[in-house]
């Protein structure tokens, strides 16, 4: 099978990914992503290794090794060796200040399921602020990078 994204390295490329695996001293991702890249070159004295002989060769699923192909063909060095920033965007939480509804439909912010039972004895709040229940006793809710 004709592979789509073929490694070529730099003689100044090999000899650093040859130096940070023999040190030793980097993330295990990132060493395993070196020694991929070290197998698949096809370049002028590289091994030029087939994916699955990789993959048995380094213990790493085949989807890995395709995977730091395509980063290094279409991104470069860098980008095959670091983690990618996630893609998705993550909607930020409100640690301990969420709203819940009591039954009689009015908000109280910062209650939680487990301490409803306590909250819906309380008849109103003094401020607007964000509040917690603890032990029939309510004391503000602390702000955290919110």
């Amino acid at each position: 099978m004709k592979k789509k994204y073929i490694v070529t390295l730099t003689e100044e490329e090999r000899s650093m990914l040859r130096e940070m695996v023999s040190r030793g001293k980097a993330a295990a991702r990132k060493l395993m992503h070196a020694r991929i890249l070290l197998k698949a070159d096809a370049g002028e004295g590289g091994p030029a290794w087939h994916d699955e002989a990789i993959a048995e060769g380094l213990d790493v699923g085949r989807a890995t090794v395709e995977r730091v192909r395509k980063e290094f063909v279409e991104d470069g060095l860098e980008a095959a060796l670091e983690r990618r920033k996630p893609r998705r965007q993550y909607a930020r939480k409100r640690a301990n200040c969420g709203l819940r509804i009591d039954p009689q439909r009015t908000i109280i912010p910062g209650v939680t399921p487990r301490n409803l039972r306590e909250a819906r004895r309380i008849e109103e709040f003094p401020d607007e602020t964000h509040t917690t229940c603890d032990r029939r006793r309510i004391r503000p809710c602390p702000r955290r990078g919110v």
